[in-house]
């Protein structure tokens, strides 16, 4: 068995460890040469965005399960990407993450993301093209992996090793695996601790603007964008959208935006409004649904304030939580996260005869979308719940999705690995508690409960 040494934790062993070395990389945008901790070839910074993307997948609540939406959107970002400078160096790929949380990103190598929350803020074709314009503009200029070489990026590579803080309780694992999961879900992957400057910002914007005009649209839509954004800011208070904690916005990018139009898109100011390329009525179907549902995921977002991971949640609580999520599952009960967290209330309640149904009824919408593209947590959540069944062969099967869906988790690979014993696969159970040595500090439980293990398997 191969242990990780703590120098991984360094820079040089990252520069190392992907073959890069300090110099100038080239702006492919403005042709200007800037000096770089480390230099990244196109194919390193697809691995680094690809590490990212299950994590930050689990945080913002996994896919949108809608065909029509994901495919329509996803067509008008590969569009987008022909435009771009970029576009023979990755293929660009796109989802909608099902979060209400606003935001928007684009991780290296290419991975494109809005939020469901921020998308059903949005009024016009024109404003979606221009705020994931800005994030192919980050892309573009590499902004991410620039400021990642100040030594974020080791944060990425750590942060699995991180993630599991919980005691396991003295329960054991099993009892505690529902409050645990929750913690997981909700841990933050390390890319959304960066900021940008404000000269970053402002390149991003400008590219937004080249995007919007080089496919048609009116480029004068990010100002209303920029401007919803700049009142959201205002009345946030300290709950600060997404989007804004890394995006912050200003008069002076709004002036940019303006600014650039004036001088080089001279064209756009004499069009008249039949001139521009409108929104087609296949996204105007998609806000018009999200519009529709709003009101449950309102529900679904009160229920999981009261479900804050770790609390320990009164009878009234529970019952309130429950009556939130039964009405938002009643009036769509199609949507898998409605059913997982009425599947959770139904846990810390000991109400077990629905838990199956839920669950099976989240994956079942996924399956419908796309099975590749499934949440972990339904998963999850059946592999826990076949262990305490008795019935190990099936929680296996489900605790392996779960792990191919948010790999190197230490939680995941532990319950797997107990799946594995009970179900008489030594071999894949001691593999499993190994794996779970490597993600884990030696002082943490699960370092420790895997240990326990791997000396009754005589591993």
């Amino acid at each position: 068995m191969t242990r990780r040494p703590q120098a991984i934790f360094s820079l040089i062993a990252l520069l190392s460890l992907f073959g890069a070395a300090p110099g100038c990389v080239t702006d492919k945008v403005t042709g200007q040469k800037r000096l770089a901790v480390v230099q990244w070839s196109p194919e390193e910074e697809v691995e680094i965005g690809r590490k990212s993307v299950p994590q930050l997948t689990s945080y913002y609540q996994g896919v949108v399960p809608d065909r029509e939406a994901q495919e329509y959107l996803r067509s008008v970002v590969l569009e987008m990407t022909t435009h771009s400078v970029r576009s023979a160096d990755f293929d660009f790929t796109f989802q909608v993450l099902n979060s209400s949380e606003m935001n928007a990103f684009a991780l290296p190598g290419g991975f494109v993301f809005v939020t469901r929350g921020l998308l059903q803020n949005l009024e016009t074709e024109a404003q979606f093209v221009s705020v994931l314009g800005h994030e192919l503009g980050h892309v573009e200029h590499q902004h991410s992996m620039l400021n990642q070489t100040g030594g974020a990026f080791t944060n990425i590579i750590a942060a699995p090793f991180r993630i599991l803080q919980a005691p396991l309780g003295e329960g054991g694992i099993l009892s505690n695996a529902v409050g645990l999961a929750g913690s997981l879900a909700t841990a933050a992957p390390a890319l959304l601790s960066l900021k940008f400057s404000r000269d970053q910002e402002l390149q991003a914007d400008v590219r937004g603007v080249f995007f919007a005009d080089s496919m048609g649209y009116d480029p004068r839509d990010a100002d209303e964008v920029y401007r919803l954004f700049a009142r959201l800011e205002e009345e946030s208070g300290s709950d600060t959208p997404g989007f804004l904690r890394t995006h912050p916005v200003n008069e002076a990018r709004i002036e940019k935006i303006n600014e650039t139009i004036r001088n080089d898109y001279p064209e756009v100011l004499s069009k008249k409004d039949g001139d521009f390329r409108k929104s087609e009525d296949r996204f105007k179907n998609i806000l018009r649904g999200l519009e529709a549902t709003a009101p449950s995921f309102e529900k679904y977002q009160k229920a999981k304030g009261i479900m804050q991971p770790g609390k320990e949640l009164s009878k009234e609580e529970l019952e309130k939580a429950k009556g939130l999520l039964t009405e938002a599952h009643q009036e769509v009960p199609t949507e898998p996260l409605f059913s997982i967290a009425l599947a959770e209330v139904l846990f810390y309640s000991e109400e077990h005869e629905q838990i199956r149904p839920l669950l099976e009824q989240a994956v079942a919408s996924y399956d419908a979308y796309d099975p590749e593209q499934s949440y972990w947590l339904p998963h999850f959540y059946l592999g826990i719940l076949s262990l305490a069944e008795g019935d190990s062969d099936h929680a296996v099967r489900q605790l392996e999705k779960a792990s191919t869906r948010l790999p190197d988790q230490p939680l995941v690979i532990f319950i797997l690995a107990t799946a594995q014993e009970q179900s008489g696969d030594k071999r894949g159970a001691r593999k499993s508690y190994e794996m779970a040595l490597d993600m884990t500090p030696r002082s943490s439980e699960i370092n420790q409960a895997a240990r326990e293990r791997l000396a009754a398997l005589g591993g």
